[in-house]
């Protein structure tokens, strides 16, 4: 009798067991995004413009990719060390360091990403491989591009991308152009105001005319697509970095020249 219970036990405990191995398992996904503490956002940031036709996280995306955009690429290159600065930076001195063959001189970042292979894991979080290397290359004959590995840290090649006008008073504006599960289109329109007084304008006068409004706009297109790893940017600009970065943005409004002539200023 104890031999066909346990018989009977054991062939119980084998189908609770074939029942347990045929349910399926749901795979994990590849997905992975940047959290607050990998992209610290500043009020400034946290309150930039996001187009409403995002969800949450792809708006969240947005401020991350925007911001550090904005450090590499919106004036000085080395932007993204006084931007995120490192939280345990002991120095404010640079390394110099001059790749074989070229002629210019490269500085060892102070970002709190000094590790190449953290500096990489973040453009990667908010940027596409495609996108990545083309914002990374530079026109200059001998230089390989402007963020580079050495000694496995990162190396910023120090550089200005001169003035811009970007008006931080009007918030950017967004349209959708077109929007599928796996890519989403849209542009975006920032505005500008000229910053020196024109013929008869008082420096208070020039205060007051940024203040209340514009000169020109730029638009130009942000393309989001669904990869592997999750939401990224294939296509991306900034209003602070367009007058340089965005040589396809439309303008719209009076030119530099036109603002300042004489003529204009009297009849305007």
């Amino acid at each position: 009798m104890k031999r066909f219970l346990f018989a009977a036990l054991a062939a119980l405990m084998l189908l609770f067991l074939a029942g347990c191995a045929a349910k399926p398992v749901e795979p994990e996904t590849a997905e992975y995004y940047l959290t607050d503490e990998d992209v610290p956002l500043d009020e400034r940031a946290l309150s930039r413009a996001v187009p409403d036709f995002l969800t949450e996280e792809q708006q969240t995306l947005y401020r991350q990719a925007a911001a550090l955009y904005d450090a590499m690429f919106g004036g000085e290159t080395t932007g993204i060390d006084s931007t995120f600065p490192s939280p345990d930076a002991l120095t404010d001195e640079y390394i110099a360091y001059t790749p074989d063959g070229s002629d210019y001189t490269y500085i060892s970042s102070d970002c709190r990403w000094q590790s190449w292979a953290d500096f990489d894991r973040v453009v990667h979080g908010v940027f596409t491989d495609r996108l990545w290397a083309g914002l990374n290359e530079t026109d200059l004959d001998g230089s390989p591009s402007v963020y580079i590995e050495h000694d496995g840290q990162l190396y910023i090649l120090d550089c200005s991308y001169g003035d811009q006008y970007y008006s931080n008073v009007f918030p950017d504006e967004f349209a959708l152009v077109e929007q599928t599960d796996e890519r989403i289109d849209f542009t975006v329109t920032a505005h500008y105001s000229y910053p020196y007084p024109r013929q008869g304008e008082s420096y208070e006068e020039r205060d007051e005319r940024i203040k209340t409004s514009y000169e020109f706009t730029l638009t130009f297109p942000v393309v989001l697509l669904r990869t592997d790893a999750g939401w990224r940017f294939d296509t991306f600009c900034t209003g602070a970095a367009a007058e340089m970065r965005c040589p396809g943005a439309v303008f719209a409004g009076v030119t530099e020249d036109d603002f300042y002539r004489e003529t204009y200023s009297a009849g305007a």
